[in-house]
């Protein structure tokens, strides 16, 4: 039992130096599985690695005609790969179990064995630091086994070293999916913070953290732009910040932000900033408070340049002022020109009667008859002259307008008191037909 031991002995060496000189986990897994097969004199060979639920088939040996055959699978075990009842028991209790015959044992329903039971089983729990890792199963031919006190230890021996690669090799995989994970909460953390700096300098509106313990205001690129600050001196107390405001809207600003953080409110101001080359800027800017625990405990927000808006604002406001000008301007000449053309009318009549009654009177036998009637027609105009000037008067009151009856023969009459001089300058006879 010499010869057994030192084979033994000689696979314990050929296991650590693989852990050793191989640096790939994977390799090492294969190479350590080998040495099991090769010195258990097994004719299948199985590395489970637990993953939460899940187990995971991390490397397959076969004996075959040809020698071993290696295969690195990383798949979820299947009903056909493993006795799962078994695999299941060695999980649960932790401990070794063998298997010399399967029919007559607690596993043989499992449908792994498809009603080959000529094979002996042994199946051993992976354990690391009191953690248990995985599970090494091994399939013999019953003549090939010799279950003794010298081969369990071996066995054993070889499963601790088998279960510390695979812990290595679990803790490199997670260190490196670890380190993976942060590189693209980095690369997504790069890539948000430019779409929004980027975003900031397209609305220009920059954004802010007020630490109220602290009393310090975090600013971003866009609004230590617009203030003209350093963004890599964007940690300032809020005094100094406070400092731009103009100091027409210094005071009221402050009231507003006081009160707003007192009462734990919402704030939006529209205020002026002075900036160090004596220029200044409209500015709007809002805050929200951040509710602790118990209280505020920070406030965040946005501050926007608005000096083109008001720009324009007041532009457009001059523009309305200009065009209301014009307007009344051009209201007035409108009503200017009816106001002289409705009195003209009545005038016109008036010196028309005031020439005809003259004629009336010059004639070597005046005609008094006539020339009353040119003097009644005169007081009648004048009466109608007043009453346009009280219509108009009306107009401007926006008093409701009133419907008379009217009289088209005396409107005629009236139109041709008016041309009845310039018809008899240009001896023209008008005849009356109504």
């Amino acid at each position: 039992s010499l010869n057994t031991s030192a084979r033994y002995q000689s696979a314990a060496l050929k296991a650590t130096r693989s852990m050793t000189e191989f640096g790939d986990d994977e390799e090492i897994l294969q190479q350590l599985l080998t040495i099991i097969v090769e010195q258990a004199t097994a004719r299948k060979g199985v590395l489970i690695s637990i993953c939460g639920q899940r187990l995971i088939m991390e490397t397959l040996v076969n004996t075959t005609s040809q020698g071993l055959s290696v295969v690195t699978i990383g798949a979820v075990v299947s009903p056909f790969d493993i006795p799962e009842s078994l695999i299941s028991s060695c999980i649960r209790t932790k401990k070794m179990i063998y298997v010399e015959q399967i029919l007559e044992s607690p596993y043989e329903l499992d449908s792994y064995w498809q009603g080959n039971y000529e094979r002996s089983i042994l199946c051993l729990p992976l354990i690391a630091h009191n953690k248990q890792l995985g599970v090494l199963y091994l399939e013999f031919r019953p003549q090939d086994i010799d279950m003794n006190e010298d081969y369990t230890k071996a066995l054993k021996f070889l499963a601790a070293k088998a279960a510390l690669s695979l812990e290595t090799a679990q803790l490199r995989k997670n260190f490196s999916e670890s380190v993976s994970k942060h590189s693209e909460i980095e690369r997504e953390n790069l890539v948000t913070r430019t779409s929004l700096n980027l975003g900031e300098k397209i609305c220009k509106t920059g954004s802010w953290h007020w630490n109220l313990a602290s009393n310090i205001v975090t600013c971003s690129v866009e609004m230590c732009r617009i203030f003209g600050i350093d963004s890599k001196n964007n940690q300032r107390t809020f005094q100094s910040v406070a400092a731009f405001f103009h100091p027409e809207d210094q005071q009221s600003v402050m009231e507003k932000i006081t009160k707003a953080v007192t009462d734990q409110k919402t704030f939006d101001v529209d205020h002026r900033i002075i900036l160090r080359d004596g220029s200044s800027l409209y500015l709007n800017g809002q805050g929200c408070p951040v509710i602790g625990k118990d209280s505020v405990v920070d406030y965040v927000g946005t501050v926007s340049d608005i000096t083109s808006r008001r720009a324009a604002e007041d532009a457009l406001r001059i523009a309305q002022e200009d065009l209301a000008r014009v307007s009344r301007i051009n209201t007035v000449g409108q009503l200017t020109s009816s106001i002289a053309h409705e009195i003209n009318q009545p005038l016109m009549s008036i010196v028309s009667n005031a020439a005809a009654g003259l004629r009336w009177l010059k004639r070597e036998k005046p005609n008094l008859e006539e020339a009353m009637t040119s003097m009644q027609a005169i007081a009648n105009e004048g009466q109608r002259a007043g009453q346009i000037v009280e219509n108009i008067r009306n107009l401007t009151r926006n008093v409701k307008p009133s419907f008379t009856r009217v009289n088209l023969y005396n409107n005629v009459e009236h139109v041709l008191t008016i041309v009845r001089s310039e018809a008899v300058h240009k001896n023209v006879t008008i005849k009356l037909h109504i």
